[in-house]
């Protein structure tokens, strides 16, 4: 069974090996912020055992709308017209649904 409600987003940045540490330090400054979003249930960043320059940020919210909204706080615009535009090589992101055994 498809559970509808929670919508969860997993991010994926490919940094520039000059800028690991500081795409890094960039993307732990909006966990904070973000975990206070209404609707934020888990907002995490993970680092690949293989390649430290591929960095995933693994995103859970109540629904949809608490995602779009997150997508258009200031502080999320900043990062992605400013650090991840200039630090990374590739950016991609799913948006998933969680599936229960029925």
């Amino acid at each position: 069974m498809i559970r509808g409600d929670c919508v969860i987003c997993l991010s994926y940045f490919q940094a520039k090996p000059e800028y690991q540490k500081a795409l890094i330090s960039e993307l732990l400054k909006l966990i904070e912020p973000t975990r206070k979003e209404p609707g934020c249930l888990l907002y995490e960043l993970l680092i690949d055992n293989e390649d430290p320059n591929f960095l995933i940020m693994s995103e859970k919210f109540v629904d949809e709308e608490a995602l779009a909204s997150h997508e258009k706080q200031p502080y999320v615009i900043a990062f992605v017209e400013g650090p991840m535009a200039e630090m990374c090589e590739k950016v991609s992101w799913n948006v998933a649904r969680e599936i229960y055994p029925t």
